[in-house]
Protein backbone atom coordinates (compact mmCIF):
# COMPACT_ATOMS: atom_id res chain seq x y z
CA UNK A 1 0.00 0.00 0.00
CA UNK A 2 1.48 3.28 -0.88
CA UNK A 3 1.24 6.47 0.87
CA UNK A 4 -1.78 8.12 -1.01
CA UNK A 5 -3.67 4.74 -0.14
CA UNK A 6 -2.95 5.11 3.27
CA UNK A 7 -4.24 8.96 3.40
CA UNK A 8 -7.00 8.35 1.27
CA UNK A 9 -8.13 5.37 4.18
CA UNK A 10 -7.03 8.00 6.93
CA UNK A 11 -10.04 8.84 8.20
CA UNK A 12 -11.83 5.06 8.16
CA UNK A 13 -8.85 3.60 10.74
CA UNK A 14 -10.10 6.30 12.77
CA UNK A 15 -13.54 5.94 12.73
CA UNK A 16 -12.32 2.08 13.29
CA UNK A 17 -10.81 3.27 16.34
CA UNK A 18 -14.27 5.82 17.01
CA UNK A 19 -16.03 2.53 17.41
CA UNK A 20 -14.08 0.96 19.99
CA UNK A 21 -13.21 4.00 22.21
CA UNK A 22 -15.65 4.46 25.25
CA UNK A 23 -17.74 7.81 24.01
CA UNK A 24 -16.06 9.92 27.33
CA UNK A 25 -12.65 9.37 25.70
CA UNK A 26 -13.33 10.25 22.30
CA UNK A 27 -11.12 13.65 22.34
CA UNK A 28 -8.25 11.54 21.87
CA UNK A 29 -9.78 11.07 18.23
CA UNK A 30 -10.71 14.38 17.83
CA UNK A 31 -6.76 15.14 18.75
CA UNK A 32 -5.80 12.70 16.27
CA UNK A 33 -8.01 14.15 13.15
CA UNK A 34 -6.35 16.84 13.97
CA UNK A 35 -3.04 15.35 12.45
CA UNK A 36 -2.99 15.62 8.46
CA UNK A 37 -2.11 12.15 7.12
CA UNK A 38 0.75 14.11 4.85
CA UNK A 39 2.60 14.99 7.93
CA UNK A 40 2.19 11.74 9.18
CA UNK A 41 4.05 9.57 6.05
CA UNK A 42 6.72 10.56 3.44
CA UNK A 43 5.36 10.05 -0.32
CA UNK A 44 7.87 7.36 -0.75
CA UNK A 45 6.43 5.30 2.28
CA UNK A 46 5.23 2.15 1.14
CA UNK A 47 3.32 -0.45 3.76
CA UNK A 48 3.35 -4.00 3.20
CA UNK A 49 -0.64 -4.03 3.69
CA UNK A 50 -3.77 -2.47 4.47
CA UNK A 51 -3.04 -4.42 8.16
CA UNK A 52 0.44 -2.40 8.72
CA UNK A 53 -0.99 0.70 7.48
CA UNK A 54 -4.28 0.39 10.24
CA UNK A 55 -1.45 -0.37 12.57
CA UNK A 56 0.48 2.38 12.03
CA UNK A 57 -2.20 4.56 12.69
CA UNK A 58 -3.46 2.35 16.34
CA UNK A 59 0.26 3.08 17.30
CA UNK A 60 -0.58 6.98 16.87
CA UNK A 61 -3.49 6.00 19.40
CA UNK A 62 -2.44 6.67 23.54
CA UNK A 63 -5.33 5.05 25.16
CA UNK A 64 -7.31 7.87 27.75
CA UNK A 65 -6.88 5.11 30.85
CA UNK A 66 -2.60 4.96 30.05
CA UNK A 67 -2.78 9.14 30.28
CA UNK A 68 -5.54 8.87 33.24
CA UNK A 69 -2.87 6.82 35.38
CA UNK A 70 0.16 8.80 34.46
CA UNK A 71 1.52 5.77 31.68
CA UNK A 72 1.03 8.04 28.81
CA UNK A 73 4.93 9.93 28.77
CA UNK A 74 6.67 6.15 29.68
CA UNK A 75 4.66 4.57 26.77
CA UNK A 76 5.39 7.45 24.29
CA UNK A 77 9.27 7.32 25.21
CA UNK A 78 9.69 3.33 25.33
CA UNK A 79 7.56 3.88 21.70
CA UNK A 80 10.53 6.77 21.06
CA UNK A 81 13.54 4.14 22.36
CA UNK A 82 12.19 1.39 20.20
CA UNK A 83 12.29 3.37 17.29
CA UNK A 84 15.61 4.62 17.89
CA UNK A 85 16.82 0.82 18.54
CA UNK A 86 15.34 0.08 15.02
CA UNK A 87 16.68 2.31 13.22
CA UNK A 88 19.98 1.68 14.53
CA UNK A 89 19.73 -1.77 13.75
CA UNK A 90 18.40 -0.65 10.59
CA UNK A 91 21.61 1.26 9.76
CA UNK A 92 24.16 -1.23 11.03
CA UNK A 93 22.51 -3.89 9.60
CA UNK A 94 22.90 -1.73 5.84
CA UNK A 95 26.25 -0.77 6.25
CA UNK A 96 27.38 -4.54 7.13
CA UNK A 97 25.79 -5.36 3.87
CA UNK A 98 27.97 -2.45 2.18
CA UNK A 99 31.34 -3.67 4.05
CA UNK A 100 30.61 -7.45 2.85
CA UNK A 101 32.44 -7.95 -0.05
CA UNK A 102 30.36 -9.61 -2.72
CA UNK A 103 32.25 -13.14 -4.29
Amino acid sequence: MEAIEFIRNYETYLYEIEQVVKPEHQSAIERLRENDPHDLVKPDTWFQGENNARGYVWGLFLHPADVYYGRGDAILKERERIKQMTLSRRKNRYFLQKLTPIT
